[in-house]
């Protein structure tokens, strides 16, 4: 039996992908137990209590499990990109796109939480058969930080396929999206600068958010600037979102992110037709060709940005660089294919 182990997944860009997933295992009858994190208990009612377990999202939780089950696996799946705490009796998969938890990122210089993870990460490099990464951005950040050899980390990106936008929904041709949840290196405090500033030439223009009003320090920023600029707008967090509609609402797609493993919000972005200014950074380039791009950490490059695209001054078509890999990850998980 194969064990697709994804304690610590529980929202964001990392949930929908596994459930993408999950749902294509699930339709080719691969025999797959799961690990759930106790934040996703009833997320997916379609999985028999016989093939799950659910579990507190911690390390000494996980380990137990480990410890009563290492000899059940022919083959785990670390899709959180943890890897398995012990040596099991079988091949370990690590699928990893947390770049926030290895050194050099862009948060906070100090983060107690950041380095007990990646000296978590570090210690249990030994247990990992193979890892998956999401681009060469990420591999060459392991081969960097990790020192974990080349030869042992494929690319496998995978994603929704996403038709292009037909008609849009009550644009004025000044709207901006930018789909994220609220963290440091998403760096939404610069955008609402940016916006402000544009706001005083353009007061017909909005920026559309999609922060979770429930989470105390989203909450606190939604707050702060709906009183500073009306035309900030929340749609608030959607879970499983009608990605059409969501998008449909937008002009164009903002991306200020400081770091990221793989930017789920360009990539849809660029599949459904939309131009997308972003920052110009390496994982940006690594997965699209944007429109045109900004220095992240300069509110006035992020002003011009939009101005430009206001102005009319953005002509080039976002494309999409990198294709949906999830049948080979499939064939490899299903021991259909050999890494």
């Amino acid at each position: 039996m194969i064990l697709v182990d994804s304690l610590y997944i529980n929202r964001s860009g990392s949930k929908v992908l596994l459930e993408y997933l999950i749902s294509n295992l699930e339709a080719r009858s691969i025999d797959c137990f799961y690990l759930f994190d106790e934040r996703n208990e009833n997320k997916f009612p379609e999985i028999p209590s016989s093939r799950k377990a659910i579990l507190k999202p911690n390390m000494f939780e996980r380990l137990k499990f480990y410890l009563n089950n290492q000899h059940k696996f022919s083959k785990v799946l670390c899709f959180a990109g943890v890897p398995a705490p012990v040596d099991i009796n079988g091949e370990v998969i690590c699928y990893f796109h947390n770049m926030s938890i290895l050194p050099g990122n862009q948060q906070s210089a100090f983060d107690i939480i950041r380095i007990t993870k990646f000296f978590y990460l570090k210690y249990f490099l030994k247990n990992v058969s193979y890892w998956v990464v999401q681009t060469e951005y990420v591999k060459e950040a392991l081969i960097k930080k990790l020192k974990i050899p080349a030869n042992s980390i494929h690319i496998y990106p995978f994603f929704i396929d996403n038709k292009p936008i037909g008609k849009k929904i009550n644009t004025n041709g000044q709207n901006f999206l930018f789909v994220s949840e609220y963290f440091l290196h998403k760096n939404h405090s610069r955008l609402f600068e940016a916006f402000n500033v544009i706001s005083k030439d353009y007061p017909d223009a909005k920026l559309f958010i999609t922060l979770d009003e429930t989470n105390v320090r989203s909450n606190e920023i939604v707050v702060s600037n709906r009183k500073k600029n009306k035309n900030i707008i929340n749609l608030g967090f959607h879970p499983k979102v009608d990605i059409q509609k969501l998008y449909g609402l937008a002009d164009c797609v903002i991306f200020p992110s400081l770091e990221e493993s793989f930017g789920l919000g360009l990539i849809e972005a660029a599949q459904l037709g939309l131009p997308v200014l972003a920052s110009d950074l390496p994982f940006v380039h690594k997965v699209i060709r944007p429109t045109e791009v900004f220095n992240p950490l300069d509110i006035n490059s992020i002003e011009q940005s939009m101005r430009n695209f206001l102005n009319g001054q953005t002509t080039q078509q976002t494309t999409l660089l990198i294709q949906d890999k999830l049948n080979e990850i499939i064939k490899i998980i299903s021991n259909q294919a050999v890494l």
